[in-house]
C-alpha cells in the first residue's frame, strides 16, 4: 500500500482491497470490500473511526478481521453467498463450477456472523 501510495503521489485516489485498517493508516482513503456486502454498517464505522483517528477503530478491525479472512480465498464466493443469506439478502448458491459453501465452512461463517450480532432472525 505504501509503494503504491508513494507511485501515485496523489494523482489518483487508492483503495485498499484487503486489510483495510492498516492501509488506512497508510493513507488509502477507502476500501473494495465483500465484507461491506454483509456488514456494511460495521465496514463504515471501522472507516470512519479509523481516519478519526479514534482507537475504536482499531477495536472494530479486531472484531471484523474473522469476518474479512473467512470471505478471502479460494472460497470468497461461495462464503460470500452463504454469508449473505445468513444475514437475510439471500443470492442464491455460486455458479458452475464453484459448489456452495462446505458445511464446516458454513458452520464456522454461521459462528461468526452470530458473534458479530449480524445472523438474521430465523
Amino acid at each position: 500500500m505504501t509503494e503504491l501510495l508513494e507511485a501515485c503521489n496523489g494523482r489518483m485516489t487508492v483503495f485498499a482491497g484487503y486489510y483495510p485498517w492498516e492501509s488506512y493508516l497508510a493513507g488509502a482513503e477507502g476500501y473494495s470490500s465483500v465484507m461491506a456486502n454483509i456488514a456494511p454498517a460495521l465496514s463504515a464505522r471501522c472507516f470512519e473511526r479509523t481516519v478519526a483517528g479514534s482507537p475504536e477503530g482499531r477495536e472494530l478491525y479486531a472484531r471484523s478481521l474473522p469476518l474479512i479472512n473467512a470471505l478471502a480465498g479460494d472460497l470468497y464466493v461461495s462464503a460470500t453467498k452463504a454469508a449473505m443469506a445468513m444475514v437475510g439478502r439471500p443470492a442464491g448458491d455460486p455458479r458452475p463450477p464453484r459448489l456452495p459453501l462446505p458445511d464446516d465452512k458454513r458452520a464456522g461463517m454461521h459462528r461468526i456472523l452470530g458473534d458479530l450480532g449480524l445472523l438474521a432472525e430465523a
